[in-house]
């Protein structure tokens, strides 16, 4: 694998899983889950989870995006960190 080749979705998908687990506190969780709802999510865990997220892939998620939802699911949040 070349220096500048970019890691699969696998990858970015597990890290991602890894990193929503810490903040969720959870063993488990499923791609379409609802951050908030099904996950419990407050606003002080989602400022985690952004802030994490954004450390981890190099990304900015701004008001922008809320709006979008791509903090709805992991999947939708993995969708935009694979979109940058």
């Amino acid at each position: 694998m070349s220096e500048n080749a970019k890691p699969s979705r696998d990858a970015y998908q597990a890290k991602l899983e890894t990193i929503v687990r810490e903040v969720c506190q959870k063993e488990t969780i499923s791609m379409g889950a609802d951050l908030v709802h099904d996950l419990n999510l407050d606003s002080l865990a989602m400022m985690r989870l952004i802030i994490e997220v954004e450390e981890a892939f190099g990304v900015v998620i701004g008001g922008k995006e809320i709006q979008e939802n791509v903090l709805k699911t992991p999947s939708s949040l993995l969708d935009f960190i694979l979109s940058k």
